[in-house]
């Protein structure tokens, strides 16, 4: 059938694509030194998140939904299901720490920046995979229906989103997470528009006092407007990734709402709102390509492409 031959032309492209960026992010941040910073740690932590939708989840979900039927056998089907629940949590955790760690490094300045470490970095990473992996394996757990069901002499592994516990489960959080998600970049937008508009001041105020001329002065002004072109740089990155990541898994989520209120799965639809939120994992690496330039040129030394090294 066209749809089968379509889907799994779909799942695989978007599995190498997937793979092949998420490996240039992570040894972009660890071979290039400019861009191995503690921001950058949660940014390969995200990407590593998602080379493993790329490697795993991803060509099991185009193997399943081409041949309709689960031949993995059942340990490996509740190890899929629960890795779905628990990579979109790492994704969304990691958005939701990156927006935190914006917002607090523009609130408090120098201070915060002081007092943020590798090691500090390494255990907010490492708590955003303790609670996912813990979200994932509670409706295994709590017993809450199998993920292997049968139809007919046929063996499936989806996440049954017809069963009203399970469907409940994931669509609070992922509803809760994205508004969560979207609360800190709202305050971190709004946090950033009054340090832009305070500094301007502050350098309106230094050019009327010492005038234009004096070299110190204009190279304090210089480097003030450099950084704050920055951070408005850094945080339209992080809201387009968030962006991203909402237009990718809200049809997931509309699916999910329709089937707890219809009590029944839709199979098609699941599938391609599925696939479509999985490419989430794929989207990130050309979001950094297009939108920062710092990635850019990491990823064209990282490749050997002088013309861009500049």
């Amino acid at each position: 059938m066209a749809w089968h031959l379509l889907f799994t032309i779909s799942g695989f492209v978007l599995s190498v694509v997937c793979i092949v960026g998420n490996i240039l992010v992570i040894l972009a941040v660890i071979t290039q030194t400019f861009l191995r910073t503690l921001q950058n740690m949660f940014i390969a932590s995200l990407a590593f998140t998602d080379l493993l939708m790329g490697l795993f989840v991803i060509p099991l979900t185009t193997v399943q939904g081409t041949i309709e039927e689960w031949v993995f056998g059942p340990f490996l089907c509740y190890v899929y299901s629960t890795a779905i629940v628990t990579l979109c949590g790492v994704s969304l955790l990691h958005l939701v720490v990156i927006a935190l760690d914006r917002y607090l490094a523009l609130s408090h300045g120098v201070q915060y920046l002081q007092s943020r470490t590798w090691v500090k970095t390494l255990l907010w990473i490492s708590l955003t995979w303790v609670i996912s992996v813990t979200a994932g394996v509670i409706p295994l757990i709590f017993n809450w229906e199998s993920y292997r069901s049968t139809n007919g002499s046929k063996l499936e592994c989806r996440t049954p989103l017809h069963e009203f516990k399970f469907n409940a489960y994931i669509s609070s959080l992922l509803a809760a997470s994205m508004v969560l998600m979207q609360v800190f970049y709202a305050r971190l937008v709004w946090k950033l528009r009054r340090v832009i508009e305070n500094k301007r001041h502050v350098i309106a105020i230094e050019i009327s006092e010492v005038g234009t001329t004096e070299e110190a002065s204009e190279a304090q002004i210089r480097r003030e407007a450099i950084l704050l072109s920055r951070e408005r740089r850094v945080t339209r990155v992080l809201g387009i990734i968030s962006c991203g990541f909402l237009i990718c898994w809200m049809p997931y989520l509309i699916v999910s709402l329709l089937a707890l209120i219809r009590g029944e799965e839709p199979v098609i639809p699941f599938l391609v709102s599925q696939m479509l939120a999985f490419s989430n994992s794929a989207l990130n690496p050309f979001l950094y390509t297009i939108f920062s330039a710092e990635f850019r040129k990491g990823f064209a030394q990282l490749l050997g492409i002088p013309c861009f090294h500049n």
